[in-house]
């Protein structure tokens, strides 16, 4: 990824956090993260839509080999 998710080591970036409120938000809703439109001031919108589009993968990732386990 172009930027980094954490900050000091131990602190999430703006990046980071947005990346784990999708995960929060898919998790609780079981909605598709690739629908989510806002964007926290601070992170780009090309930044926002590629977190989205990688949480979004992961997820699919881990619903699949769930289902085939």
């Amino acid at each position: 990824m172009p930027f980094s998710l954490y900050r000091e080591g131990n602190h999430p970036s703006l990046a980071g956090s947005y990346a784990a409120a999708l995960v929060v938000y898919a998790c609780l809703s079981k909605g598709d993260v690739d629908a989510v439109r806002w964007v926290p001031r601070g992170l780009g919108g090309e930044h926002a839509a590629l977190l989205r589009a990688r949480v979004g993968q992961s997820l699919r990732a881990r619903h699949m080999a769930g289902a085939a386990a």
